[in-house]
């Protein structure tokens, strides 16, 4: 597969460094089963979203955990329902692409786990 690399000046918005090594990001334009969805990547360390339209892509790439008013040194675990949240956001979008149906089989188990472990934390929190 091939990309085509995009200047961060044709993004839709200004892409954060990457949260990893602090490099510039670089929007990706995927080809064959990925043409018409775009990935945003670290130019250094090659992190990057999964194939996206480009506002999604962006989205994903910019969203970053809020840091505390105080310092912190070590990392916080992350809030497991933002965490499934973003995980379903993912499948969700993947869901809705046009090469949706070459990877149904493989992705769809995931997903309906996804709903079931969101829904499943949503009524233990109600309960409380």
């Amino acid at each position: 597969m091939t990309t085509t690399n995009h200047s961060r000046t044709n993004a839709l918005t200004d892409l954060l460094p990457c949260p990893h090594c602090g490099h510039a990001a670089q929007i990706m334009t995927g080809d064959g089963p990925f043409f018409g969805r775009v990935q945003v990547e670290c130019g250094s360390c090659r992190i990057a979203t999964f194939w996206y339209d480009q506002a999604v892509a962006v989205r994903q790439w910019n969203r970053r955990v809020s840091a505390s008013p105080v310092e912190q040194h070590e990392a916080a675990p992350a809030d497991e329902r933002s965490v499934l949240n973003l995980a379903i956001e993912a499948l969700q979008a993947f869901a809705g692409s046009d090469d949706f149906h070459f990877w149904h089989k493989k992705y769809h188990p995931a997903i309906e786990k996804a709903r079931r472990v969101l829904a499943a934390s949503k009524e233990i929190i109600n309960v409380e």
